[in-house]
């Protein structure tokens, strides 16, 4: 049985160094005399080392701002843009995953966090600004022009937390060998909180004889916030090879209660004898690592290129002598190959080859190893309306020349001097929101001789990280309290962007609130925290949110037939609200619906709480009460036919009410006429 999904998870924004990423500057104040000689700097700050908590500058880039444009008797002040992806691009590597890996990874250089650090200077009176942005992440990947427009800053945060999308373009229910020649890999972004403190590898093994099997079959203790995991997930590389009669196995990857934390991805595992059988392991756009079986007929070229030198002739006279000597062979090696029939999903699998096309790392999988290889192909259909039967050839080169021939099996493994790797630096071991566990690990190793305790030459350094066969695991570091942080989040009280949609009766929908409590997320260094805050906000702020949370109020626009000479008066929220009216010198009510009234017999006298209310056309002595919590901050709004008559910021008192006068304001006064419309609008500011 697949596992149930796992929700309540936050999802963290990145950005993709792969496409364009600029970052503005703002132009300096407007209102300097002189903006010739302003200059703007963006410093770019990365981490020291993979994992490590501290930055060290990268590059510092410097520009002019932007000419200020007027059109139409208004101006605008561009500032300065700098463009930093490919800056960032080059600090990030995404690394093939090992022959035959059987062990689930992570690749801590796939992602980075990075700081950028603003300056302004010059100007006509000198000005000088500094300001430290927070930090954000970046991401080794990219979208095609035409879906970055839409998704680009909204794929990791929005995509991924709706999709739990693997980190690959291929098709779902991919076919694969029983070889052991075939690795398959799935990768997956961790970008979200609370992180797993167990990474599951699960699958569902589905028999011929309609029997099915749920199993864990790797796991990874405590991944780290924004890191890549690497999963194997070929038939033989998950030990499968004794299920003679598995028809196909479903992967997911879940946490350390099971539940589900990617998609479900499906392998059919080929009942058939291939007679050509070739795999290619391609990058992807998304960071990861794709392998395409090809099952059509392949043969393979082999060029050679001589240097040859003549000889000197003079006393040669030996049949045998060679009056040419080749002084150098160089051998290149042609692979063409087709991907043989796409018996299903063939349009998505034609269109797939552009993943190839742009591919920056091929690499033929063979019972050696991975053997490097260069698409010649530079030209491939991806799709045809009228395509029938889909297949496509291509070729390949190998990007090393040979000089010799040899025809050798695998490698045995031979004994070599021994290396252990030491841990380097110290890192706190944080929770899935940020606090420290009480554990403490090594940033990095190096390696080292166990013999000699030497370094090994040239010096070898590596991440520490959970999956690699050196791992060096958390210990409890003394004096480190469990669930502490030096740097806590701040309170985040704010309206979403969306309204409640679902109101009835004519209401209108308002935004909700949306509270994160201070202290919900922790952090090493400061902003830390708040950006996992402001990442839960933003995951909070959908429409189904404001849908259940969101308020229901009447609005200013509406319908009300009124006696003649009357006006009429509803309010937004009737249950806080209540008008009243007097003689204008501090008498009793005499008209309205507050509690003082209730019981008291007259003429335009109504129940409290009431709404949709009619008055006579008369003097300005009306009063207003509005009702809430000590201390909030409220705004009331008067409208009349539609129209915003006056708005107040008002605070409620110590007794839980204001009173305010409705038709009176500080320099005018707003008398009603017969058939008048009004609204009195109340809510947060």
């Amino acid at each position: 049985m697949i596992d149930a999904l796992a929700t309540n998870l936050v999802h963290q924004p990145l950005r993709f160094s792969r496409n364009r990423l600029e970052v503005t500057i703002d132009a300096a104040d407007t209102s300097l005399t002189s903006r010739a000689d302003l200059r703007y700097a963006l410093k770019i700050l990365v981490p020291t080392f993979a994992q490590s908590t501290e930055f060290e500058e990268l590059t510092t880039l410097v520009g002019r701002e932007r000419p200020p444009v007027t059109i139409g008797g208004s101006t605008r002040y561009d500032g300065a843009q700098f463009r930093i992806d490919e800056v960032l691009d080059g600090f990030l590597e995404a690394t093939k995953p090992a022959a035959r890996q059987s062990r689930l990874s992570l690749l801590p250089s796939l992602t980075m966090p990075y700081c950028l650090q603003e300056t302004v200077t010059g100007g006509e009176p000198a000005v000088d600004i500094n300001l430290t942005r927070p930090k954000e992440w970046v991401f080794k990947g990219g979208l095609s022009h035409e879906d970055f427009a839409g998704w680009g800053e909204r794929f990791f945060d929005r995509h991924l937390r709706d999709t739990r999308q693997f980190l690959t373009w291929q098709p779902n229910r991919k076919q694969v060998g029983r070889s052991d020649v075939d690795e398959e890999y799935l990768y997956f972004l961790l970008n979200f909180t609370p992180l797993p403190t167990q990474l599951r590898l699960r699958a569902q093994l589905n028999r011929a004889d309609g029997t099915s099997e749920t199993r864990t079959l790797l796991t990874l203790d405590r991944p780290g916030l924004n890191s890549v995991v690497c999963c194997p997930v070929g038939f033989v590389q998950l030990g499968l090879g004794s299920e003679p009669d598995l028809l196909d196995y479903r992967i997911w990857l879940a946490n350390e209660s099971n539940f589900r934390l990617s998609e479900v991805r499906i392998f059919e595992v080929d009942p058939n004898e291939r007679p050509w059988e070739r795999y290619l392991l391609l990058s992807n756009s998304l960071g990861g690592w794709d392998t395409m079986r090809l099952l059509g007929q392949s043969e393979e070229t082999a060029t050679a290129k001589r240097t040859v030198a003549e000889r000197d002739e003079y006393g040669a006279t030996a049949i045998d002598f060679a009056g040419l000597r080749v002084v150098d062979v160089q051998g290149d090696q042609t692979l063409t190959v087709s991907t043989g029939w796409f018996s299903r999903q063939g349009v998505v699998w034609t269109r797939y080859l552009n993943e190839l096309l742009y591919a920056k790392g091929i690499f033929l999988i063979t019972n050696k190893g991975h053997v490097p290889l260069q698409l010649a192909t530079n030209e491939l259909v991806v799709h045809d309306d009228d395509a029938d039967l889909l297949s496509r050839t291509l070729v390949f080169t190998r990007t090393k020349t040979d000089q010799n021939y040899s025809a050798l099996g695998p490698a045995p493994v031979e004994p070599a001097r021994p290396t252990a790797w030491r841990g380097m630096g110290f890192r706190h071991v944080l929770d899935g929101f940020g606090f420290r566990t009480g554990l403490g690990a090594p940033i990095r190793l190096r390696q080292y001789y166990t013999d000699t305790n030497e370094d090994v030459k040239p010096i070898t350094e590596k991440p520490n990280v959970a999956g690699d066969e050196h791992y060096i695991s958390p210990t409890p570091i003394p004096g480190t309290v469990p669930g502490t942080t030096p740097f806590a989040s701040a309170e985040i009280s704010r309206l979403g962007t969306y309204r409640r949609s679902n109101c009835t009766g004519g209401m209108e929908g308002g935004a909700a609130t949306i509270l994160i409590p201070a202290g919900r997320y922790g952090g090493e260094n400061a902003g830390d925290a708040n950006a996992l805050a402001e990442a839960e906000y933003r995951a909070t702020d959908t429409q189904a949110y404001a849908n259940e949370h969101g308020s229901c109020s009447f609005s200013e626009n509406y319908a009300w037939t009124v006696p003649a000479g009357q006006w009429h008066v509803r309010f937004s929220h009737p249950l806080q609200m209540a008008i009243f009216h007097n003689d204008g010198l501090g008498g009793p009510a005499d008209m309205g619906n507050t509690e003082s009234l209730q019981g008291t017999a007259g003429a335009f006298i109504y129940p409290a709480k009431s709404n949709d209310l009619n008055f006579p056309v008369g003097d300005l002595n009306w009063l207003v009460y509005v009702f809430g919590d000590p201390g909030a901050l409220k705004r009331v709004k008067f409208y009349r036919n539609g129209a915003l008559l006056w708005s107040r910021d008002i605070t409620i008192n110590r007794d839980g009410f204001e009173l305010l006068a409705l038709l009176v304001g500080e320099a005018t006064t707003y008398p009603m006429a017969s058939g008048d419309r009004t609204f009195i609008k109340y809510e947060d500011r």
